[in-house]
């Protein structure tokens, strides 16, 4: 639990960036990070007798009670990767691979078995957004290769869930790991390989939404579109519905673009897949999530991990506040 070094509203924190990143290489342990902000706002003290106590306020014990649990979830089972719930079906894909760049860090997830097997990393990149070829396929193979024991069989079917763009260098990179991982019995000698872009904004956003009679029957009735509505809008490119009916989110439901970027897999199946994940809602059990969880932990894994920091500020003016404070 740290103070807050960052004050603007939903920026990644210096000082938390600096924690998740410096404690694995310094002292070789992972690192979560809460804020004292809330404890401040919901404990009050209360005296009695010789005695001062601190207890939750009244008005404050609904909101602290959910903020424990959103801890709970998000920095202890999840930061330590215990996975509260799996799919019930099984994918189309083997095995799904997500990759993200920020801010030179590269995060991957992989995940299997519908989410029995998930493993993610990151790794610091010279590369700002684009990844090298012999980048790509150095940090897949070790991926694959440190699971190969928990796979039920070698896997056939790789798909790649790129955020953003899946660049050329990139897609060799990955041709050339799958290779690789033949030749060390990890995959199955007749692989395939799909990369999938996901676009958290589409260049061309499109709504779908359900009509339906009013409660008089003289009129129709317009709301958001059934979870799971999917539509092709090309051969290599589709939307689907991640969020919508019966969650009720405010506002329009956005449906997720999808663009085959090389491979065979089809796009129903691709589209099927990104869906499912996205029910692994583990950062809220109870709720929608837009991004499948190959991405979204990514996007997690990069939110403090690659956040940019200045070491001198955060060691001097801490110093500086220490003197203050003695």
């Amino acid at each position: 639990m740290v103070h807050r070094y960052e004050r603007r509203p939903r920026s990644a924190d210096q000082l938390v960036a600096w924690t998740t990143k410096e404690f694995p290489r310094q002292f070789d342990l992972s690192a979560a990070v809460i804020h004292t902000d809330m404890t401040k706002k919901a404990y009050g003290s209360t005296i009695r007798g010789d005695a001062t106590r601190y207890v939750v306020k009244e008005g404050e014990r609904a909101r602290f009670s959910s903020y424990l649990r959103n801890v709970a979830l998000n920095k202890i089972l999840l930061a330590n990767g215990k996975w509260p719930f799996v799919l019930d079906t099984s994918l189309h894909a083997d095995v799904v691979i997500g990759i993200d760049v920020k801010n030179n860090t590269a995060a991957f997830t992989l995940i299997a078995d519908g989410g029995k097997i998930v493993r993610f990393s990151t790794s610091p990149s010279r590369q700002k957004e684009q990844l090298l070829k012999n980048q790509v396929a150095q940090f897949v193979s070790d991926l694959i290769r440190r699971e190969k024991s928990y796979f039920s069989q070698r896997p056939k079917q790789i798909v790649i869930h790129r955020d953003g763009r899946a660049w050329l260098s990139e897609i060799e990179g990955l041709k050339e790991a799958c290779s690789q991982l033949v030749v060390e019995d990890c995959l199955d000698s007749g692989w395939r390989l799909t990369v999938v872009e996901i676009a958290k904004t589409a260049p061309a956003p499109l709504r779908l939404f359900d009509v339906k009679p009013s409660g008089g029957g003289t009129g129709l009735h317009v709301e958001n579109p059934m979870v799971g509505n999917w539509v092709q809008t090309a051969p290599d490119e589709g939307y689907v519905c991640t969020t919508g009916y019966p969650f009720r989110i405010p506002g329009t439901a956005n449906p997720l673009h999808i663009r085959r970027a090389a491979g065979e897999m089809s796009i129903e199946h691709c589209l099927s897949d990104v869906f499912a994940l996205s029910c692994l809602t583990w950062t809220r059990p109870e709720g929608a999530m837009r991004l499948p969880i190959s991405i979204k932990l990514c996007d997690r894994s990069l939110f403090d991990e690659a956040a940019e920091y200045d070491q001198d500020a955060i060691e001097f003016e801490n110093a500086h506040l220490q003197e203050v404070a003695t």
